[in-house]
Order: structure tokens, then C-alpha cells, then sequence
């Protein structure tokens, strides 16, 4: 008695690729929630308090501006 050979299985087909869309390159989109309540309050208050700062160090650039050009001016 001869073995039978099983028949062979026939790979799957890929399907042909259809058109491709043409559309806008380069588009992205990011959708931002808004901050949870509880970190809104606290970066409001770091920025409040980083503007501040900022302030206080040009005040304290410009008054030594200032003394500069008047010990400047006392020796011209």
C-alpha cells in the first residue's frame, strides 16, 4: 500500500493595494486637555511668582546700570 501525499495548501493571496489618498503632508494635531483644577491654581501661582523675579533681577541689572554710568560720569 502506497501513503497518499496530502494535498498542498495554497498560500493566501495578498490583496492588491488600492488607491492612496492624497492629503495634507505634514498635518499634525495634538488635542491638550485642560490641566486638572487641582494644577491650574499652582502653575498660576509658580508663574506669578517666576514674573516677580524676573522684575526684582531687572530692577536689581538696572539700579547697578545706573551706579556704573554715574561712577563713569564723576571720573570723565
Amino acid at each position: 500500500m502506497t501513503a497518499r501525499k496530502s494535498p498542498r495548501r495554497r498560500k493566501p493571496q495578498a490583496p492588491e493595494p488600492g488607491p492612496v489618498a492624497e492629503g495634507p503632508k505634514h498635518e499634525v494635531v495634538v488635542h491638550r486637555a485642560p490641566p486638572p483644577p487641582a494644577i491650574a491654581p499652582l502653575l498660576s501661582e509658580l508663574v506669578d511668582a517666576l514674573r516677580a523675579v524676573a522684575g526684582r533681577m531687572i530692577d536689581i541689572a538696572d539700579a547697578a546700570a545706573e551706579a556704573v554710568q554715574k561712577r563713569l560720569e564723576g571720573r570723565a
